[in-house]
């Protein structure tokens, strides 16, 4: 049974495969005749040399072409091709090189429909450049042959010989020169203690002021020799063993190259090589003892011990420690500066001692100390310093108390309240607990939730003016107050006026100033003559609080009263209901007490009643526009060249300052270590005319170098 689809593409295939083998042939006949012709016209070979030459270049022509990615046509790069051609085929042509039996029943049906469709596409173009290419290439070297035959061989002009003009003197060939040998000897400087050591090759390694001498053997005629580094030439003196010789010293990373000149024309250019020079680092110093702030007793300062750590690439000359005592308070300070050298120990180690009593350290002096280690680096040694550490005495209020140096327990973080969230925490985890605790520690983490509740307490209280707990500060006054006005009407005689204690004029001593009957601290005070009494700041006018506001600072509060008294009786599972509507009342009081203030500047600008419900996103497409379109970045410039040189039949030229700013970017890579970043800006600089080949590699040295891409716009919820 045949099948139309598979037939059909087929025959496209084989169509496609022509095309490519007359590509090849055209490639190998134009290496052929670049090759021929130019043997036949500059070297006389005969006819057997011709032969040879030409195919030679037909092979190298038809090699070139498979080196450059063109690959035999194959039936799954033809569907894709139609994939991406024929906007029918809906990216299902690769549906056509399977068997239908073998596919699900979703793709079955879309290959029927598209065998449908392949009657209606007819014959749909094939890949470009499959033979137009190839045969540009041809007459060009058809007519370049043309050229070198008539031009170039001696004794044809026009086809017909002719008689040898005489030259008037004759010009000697140039030798082609050659690199025969390079070795590099590396001298370190005196102080690393390294001895010298030599390369073979380009490649160098040296320490930091190394001495580096180059010696380079050539082959052939060479007049003048010079190694360039970037822009400054370094010239190679000849030997009496015809050896090329030069010295540097080695103070950066650089890149040079070699360059040969004969007869005032540049003869060999060697390859880009890197010098990486080893920078020499500071030391490396760990402060051991002591610690950043030092306290010593006043009553014997005694001695104190000094430890660092030291490390250096080469070696560490020495360590020394830096004092600078400051004596005096305020402004009448003076300050003294000493040095201590520390002994070296085994392990990179560095101690000594410090006599504090002997240096006078005192309640008004402070020691500020500092170590710092230096290398043998020369002339100028590396150094690298510590942090600044203090010693001193303690004040009076960091020495210990009597209470805690005879061992007495303080109760932990008394100025730290809890909130009420952690009380009602606490209070869930011991219910959780509770049936695994004994009687005495129920008792104790009960009492000690409820002392929490009593501070918060407390704390909230003095939002509304209770400086003490509620009711004691105002009934002990009341009783002073009776006290004092008793031993005045006794004194004077008016003693049968005075009302019998325990009359409902005369106030208890214990009675609760809210009790009826019993008064007030207020008309105690307005009954007492003036100057008698001194009335303390009231709860009701202590702050500046709407009524409403202290009503439910009340509630909060008996409701926190409720759960301390629960608490305080080890009833856990009772004190929750009233923490829990005091965290309520709490977290309502916050919302309402929340004050909404405009922020500056944050009036809209006028509706324009002319674009109002048109729907015209124009200013909007050019926003977007403007943010997605890519800067003008060199580097991103010189990337989309290289991708572009290889798709064209000739690359657009490089702007020179985009190829200035991608060298110079290859070049920091290169010196930084990157030997890719160094191939491509050797072969970019070497080729005339850059290439395929040589776009490809900058292309990847400055994929590395690019910087990531801005991240998208990030699209609100139900934005489209």
């Amino acid at each position: 049974m045949s099948d139309p689809g598979r037939e059909w593409l087929e025959r496209l295939l084989s169509r496609a495969r022509r095309r490519h083998l007359l590509g090849g042939l055209l490639d190998a006949l134009a290496g052929a005749l670049v090759t021929g012709a130019a043997g036949a016209a500059l070297a006389h070979p005969g006819a057997g040399g011709v032969a040879v030459a030409a195919v030679c270049g037909a092979l190298a022509g038809a090699g070139a072409r498979w080196a450059v990615g063109w690959r035999w046509p194959r039936v799954v790069d033809l569907a894709r091709h139609l994939d991406a051609g024929v906007a029918a085929a809906e990216w299902s042509a690769e549906l056509l090189v399977a068997r239908p039996e073998t596919l699900p029943l979703l793709a079955r049906l879309q290959r029927e429909r598209i065998v449908r469709l392949v009657a209606e596409w007819g014959e749909p173009a094939l890949p470009r450049r499959t033979w137009s290419g190839p045969l540009l290439r041809a007459l060009a070297a058809a007519a370049l042959a043309a050229v070198w035959l008539a031009v170039l061989r001696p004794g044809a002009v026009g086809g017909r010989p002719t008689a040898a003009v005489p030259a008037a003197a004759p010009i000697a060939p140039i030798a082609s020169a050659a690199i025969k040998a390079v070795r590099v000897e590396v001298d370190p400087p005196r102080y690393t203690g390294l001895p010298p050591h030599f390369v073979d090759g380009w490649r160098v390694r040296a320490e930091e002021g190394a001495r580096v001498a180059f010696r380079i053997e050539l082959a052939g005629a060479a007049d003048r020799a010079v190694l360039r580094f970037g822009e400054e030439d370094q010239a190679l003196a000849r030997g009496a063993d015809g050896a090329w010789r030069t010295e540097r010293r080695g103070r950066q990373s650089e890149l040079y190259a070699l360059r040969v000149f004969a007869r005032g024309r540049e003869v060999l250019r060697g390859p880009l090589a890197r010098l990486e020079v080893v920078r020499d680092q500071p030391p490396v110093l760990e402060v051991l003892h002591p610690a950043p702030l030092t306290l010593v007793s006043s009553a014997a300062p005694g001695t104190l011990d000094l430890e660092v750590a030291a490390h250096d690439d080469y070696a560490v000359a020495g360590v020394e420690a830096q004092l600078v005592l400051a004596r005096g308070r305020g402004e009448q300070v003076r300050f003294r500066e000493l040095k201590r050298s520390l002994l070296p120990r085994p392990g990179g180690r560095f101690a000594a001692r410090l006599d504090l009593a002997a240096l006078g350290l005192a309640a008004d002096v402070e020691i500020f100390l500092r170590f710092e280690a230096r290398d043998n680096r020369e002339p100028e040694p590396g150094r690298t310093r510590s942090a600044t550490l203090r010693i001193r005495m303690p004040t009076a209020e960091e020495r210990p108390s009597a209470a805690l140096a005879a061992g007495i327990a303080l109760p932990a973080a008394l100025a730290m309240f809890r909130s009420e969230r952690q009380i009602i925490l606490d209070t869930e985890r011991l219910l959780r607990d509770q049936p695994h605790l004994g009687a005495a520690e129920l008792q104790r983490r009960a009492q000690d939730i409820g002392f929490d509740q009593h501070a918060l307490r407390l704390r909230y209280g003095a939002l509304l003016g209770e400086e003490v707990e509620s009711g004691l500060a105002v009934e002990a006054a009341e009783a002073e107050v009776a006290a004092a006005r008793a031993a005045r009407d006794s004194a004077g005689g008016a003693a049968a006026s005075t009302p019998a204690p325990g009359s409902a004029a005369a106030p208890s001593a214990n009675a609760h100033p809210g009790a009826g009957g019993g008064g007030s601290a207020a008309d105690l005070a307005a009954r007492l003559p003036a100057g008698m009494v001194h009335m303390h700041d009231s709860a009701e006018s202590a702050t500046f609080l709407p009524e409403a506001l202290r009503r439910e600072m009340r509630e909060i509060l008996a409701a926190m009263w409720d759960a301390e008294g629960r608490l305080r009786g080890v009833d856990p599972r009772g004190a929750l209901p009233f923490e829990e509507r005091a965290l309520r009342q709490l977290k309502d009081v916050q919302q309402r007490s929340r004050v909404y203030v405009a922020k500056v500047g944050s009036e809209a600008p006028e509706v324009d009643p002319a674009r109002r419900l048109t729907g015209d996103l124009a200013a909007v497409r050019g926003q977007r526009a403007a943010l997605a379109a890519p800067g003008s970045d060199p580097l991103r410039m010189a990337f989309a060249w290289a991708e572009s040189a290889c798709g064209a039949t000739s690359a657009p030229l490089l702007a020179p300052g985009v190829r200035g700013a991608a060298e110079q970017a290859l070049e920091r890579a290169a010196l930084a270590g990157d030997d890719e970043a160094l191939r491509a800006l050797a072969a970019w600089r070497a080729a005339v005319h850059p290439g395929c080949r040589e776009a490809q590699a900058v292309g990847a040295a400055l994929w590395r170098l690019l910087p990531p891409p801005p991240p998208p716009i990030a699209r609100a919820a139900g934005e489209r």
